[in-house]
């Protein structure tokens, strides 16, 4: 199974064809809530792109290209969602393919400037990432395929998506860092000062994700400033996340300062991003 780092990887860089050509751009730009006024103009010169073609053709397919295998697509219809889910920061890789393709051959941008058009416009939030990895990944189910209302997908919230993990009574979630297993996989919450998982979008969450193997027992840098976090010499966990402070999808060594009263609660702080933060944990169920 993909583990989360290598999942992120295919966001940087996603391949699109251009002609006979590939070009590598990057889904790097952390993106919340509304889409920028290019989703709509996609949308409607794709409903153009099809209504000039069918008036000659009434079997007329545009082809895609998604994970180097062609797509036939007839109408806009049968890619709403992956054609609308990269505005909302929830596309998967695939997704993401989808879009970007469909902006060179709509010409809403050039190759020259395909980077630039999807550093303004297309993106990921935390559980856009999360949602897509748990989905698509440990599930197993196909890019194509939409998650359902009981489905942990990438526009569920975060209370949902840990409560997949964690149980509904969270009792699935670590209580003692002592029972940590580095060979495997944790989702990573923020919660509010009563040990209540930040739902988001508003007031904002979080949600990570920690790449297995990859556990430090007594956290060290060489960077002093760190020392004033209360970082050194405690356990660390390195996340994959989607944050704002950095761009799109990043890694950050995630330090458990201390235990907070509310049960399952702990303290952390990240290397890349300085930031106290009340987070719950629980291993993913993987089968």
């Amino acid at each position: 199974m993909l583990t989360p780092a290598t999942y992120a990887s295919r966001y940087l860089p996603v391949q699109i064809r251009s002609g006979e050509n590939f070009v590598p751009v990057h889904v790097r730009r952390y993106h919340l809530g509304t889409p920028t006024a290019a989703q709509q103009q996609l949308w409607g010169a794709l409903g153009d792109h099809f209504n000039q073609h069918k008036k000659t053709d009434p079997s007329y397919a545009l082809t895609l290209n998604v994970n180097n295998a062609a797509l036939p697509v007839r109408g806009r219809e049968e890619i709403r969602m992956p054609a609308v889910r990269p505005f909302w920061g929830k596309g998967s890789p695939e997704d993401c393919q989808v879009v970007l393709q469909l902006a060179l051959l709509l010409n809403l941008t050039t190759a020259d400037n395909l980077q630039r058009w999807a550093d303004e416009n297309v993106g990921l939030d935390c559980n856009g990432f999360v949602g897509n990895y748990l989905f698509h990944v440990v599930l197993k189910k196909g890019w194509s395929v939409v998650d359902g209302a009981d489905d942990p997908g990438p526009s569920k919230t975060i209370d949902k998506l840990f409560h997949f993990v964690a149980g509904k009574d969270e009792s699935g979630a670590v209580d003692d860092l002592d029972e940590l297993d580095p060979q495997k996989t944790y989702m990573v919450v923020r919660t509010d000062q009563n040990g209540r998982v930040i739902p988001g979008p508003h007031p904002v969450g979080h949600i990570a994700l920690t790449e297995p193997r990859q556990y430090i027992g007594s956290f060290s840098t060489m960077n002093l400033a760190r020392a004033n976090d209360g970082m050194f010499g405690n356990p660390a966990l390195r996340t994959v996340e989607a944050a704002g402070p950095v761009k799109g999808v990043g890694q950050n060594w995630m330090v458990f300062v201390k235990s907070l009263k509310p049960k399952h609660v702990f303290q952390v702080n990240r290397d890349n991003i300085r930031k106290a933060d009340p987070v719950k944990l629980a291993p993913l169920r993987v089968s």
